[in-house]
């Protein structure tokens, strides 16, 4: 029933026309990223055994005790590229967790939409963020404390063009990593 909701938001926001087919994103396709019992961030899957997330969120002495969602994610290595991004390569995915498709193309003017979950006071909140590929790594989609890691999905094709990981408010943008970046 919820897949219903995210899909007629998805066309509402995205202004899908007669002549474009509806992307409908699957709220299950992104995770909240615990370490212990603090929520640090947002993580989406791109494959069965692949995880990224935004760097910084991640604890630096280690990486047990990491949790999507409830459950316990078992790491086999991990990658933290030059970038702040990290894939987190891990035996098993939670079941509930969907995958999400990777788009290597990125242009500027592309419309996107970064989902993820805001935290405040250790609640964390869906949220939907609108916006477009301003350069190759920024966009006009504002993200919230908490989403850090986030997928930024071209709502054209509903495959993931980036990484959201910071938000720089005097300049009103989001910092992405574009996944082409991600090798």
């Amino acid at each position: 029933m919820f897949n219903k909701y995210v899909c007629i938001i998805m066309l509402f926001m995205c202004g899908c026309g007669q002549h474009k087919q509806p992307v409908c994103i699957n709220p299950q396709s992104v995770g909240i990223l615990r370490h212990n019992d603090h929520i640090i961030g947002t993580a989406f899957a791109t494959n069965n055994n692949t995880i990224i997330t935004a760097r910084h969120v991640l604890p630096s002495d280690t990486l047990n005790n990491l949790f999507i969602n409830n459950y316990a994610i078992h790491i086999r290595n991990y990658n933290k590229f030059g970038y702040d991004a990290a894939s987190i390569c891990v035996d098993h995915i939670p079941f509930e967790l969907s995958r999400i498709p990777v788009d290597n193309y990125i242009r500027r003017g592309m419309d996107i939409v970064i989902i993820g979950y805001a935290v405040d006071n250790g609640v964390a909140r869906y949220q939907i963020k609108r916006g477009k590929i301003l350069t190759r790594i920024a966009t006009s989609a504002l993200i919230e404390p908490g989403m850090s890691g986030s997928p930024v999905i071209n709502v054209s094709n509903g495959k993931v063009v980036a990484v959201a990981y910071s938000f720089i408010p005097d300049l009103g943008v989001t910092e992405i990593i574009p996944m082409g970046e991600l090798k």
